[in-house]
């Protein structure tokens, strides 16, 4: 029976389920998986809800969106979380930011948000905001191979601004490093930055236009990024509970994806939001050593 709920969550509307449960002496419908999937969601909310108020809680918490087809509708799962709590939630067609405020996460949020430059996020000013460094290095290495100017390459790279012995230093209770060592790094930062704005200008309002003006180049936009989001990028630096990266949370929302490639697309509702209460509460369980067919079955038996 393990087997056959970890098929059924994996894939709960494809035929390919069917097909294993038939070959194990099953045959069940496929409204009859749905039931077990909305079910399952159902005594499984609370524990969901326990992992959103932890996150919360949390000094640094990390989050990541993508998007996904719901009856044929553009949707999106949104995935947060810190160290020991996940929690994956559905948006719906009315926008990022209503989704965002109806998972009931970031409007409480006070902590430190760790995320990619997503436009929404910075409407939340109640919380301080870091980064996701691992996208710069990827845009930098992609400036360097299209333009094949110095400044990318000769940019100090963020993963390099922490010297070597972080866990040495914190045993030896230093929660900082030398301002020599920082302000020099940052300097140099600074100037590559305008190295690259030399190169590659910004482009100049129109007459009579107001607003911000749209950059057609990826170096500039990315350099306007760096430069205008300093704090931000380098809050790792400052603030060691800070992670360099966002990968906790962009690791929760990839295996959402990969099922949705194979199965297309949810076809209801109810059942994506199981899907995602489910997903929550499995990874959850995972990172505190807790055997997620336990918690199943502890929920089927209402205990």
């Amino acid at each position: 029976m393990r087997w056959v709920w970890s098929k059924a969550i994996s894939l709960p509307w494809s035929e390919r389920a069917q097909s294993s449960l038939i070959n194990m002496g099953f045959q069940p419908s496929d409204g009859a998986v749905q039931n077990w999937i909305v079910k399952a969601g159902q005594l499984l909310a609370d524990d969901r809800a326990a992992n959103r108020q932890s996150i919360v809680d949390a000094e640094v918490a990390h989050f990541d969106e993508s998007g996904m087809r719901i009856g044929g509708k553009l949707n999106g799962p949104h995935g947060s979380g810190h160290w020991k709590r996940r929690c994956i939630t559905r948006s719906t067609p009315s926008g990022v930011r209503e989704a965002m405020d109806a998972a009931g996460l970031l409007p409480h949020f006070q902590g430190n948000a760790v995320h990619d430059h997503w436009k929404s996020y910075w409407s939340y000013t109640h919380c301080t905001h870091s980064l996701c460094n691992a996208h710069h290095l990827r845009e930098l290495r992609y400036c360097q191979e299209l333009t094949g100017h110095f400044w990318p390459f000769r940019s100090p790279p963020p993963s390099r601004g922490r010297p070597r012995g972080g866990r040495r230093r914190r045993a030896a209770g230093q929660t900082t490093l030398e301002s020599g060592y920082v302000a020099d790094l940052l300097a140099r930062y600074d100037q590559q930055v305008k190295n690259g704005l030399a190169a590659y200008p910004v482009r100049p309002p129109e007459p009579g236009r107001k607003g911000r003006v749209k950059q057609h180049l990826r170096p500039p936009n990315l350099l306007l990024r760096l430069r205008d989001y300093k704090t931000q990028v380098w809050r790792f630096l400052t603030d060691w509970r800070v992670p360099f990266d966002n990968n906790r949370a962009e690791r929760m929302v990839r295996p959402v994806k990969v099922k949705l490639k194979v199965i297309w697309r949810l076809p209801r509702l109810g059942g994506s939001t199981a899907f995602c209460i489910l997903r929550s509460v499995w990874e959850t369980n995972k990172l505190n050593g807790i055997n997620p067919f336990d918690t199943l079955r502890l929920a089927f038996e209402g205990r």
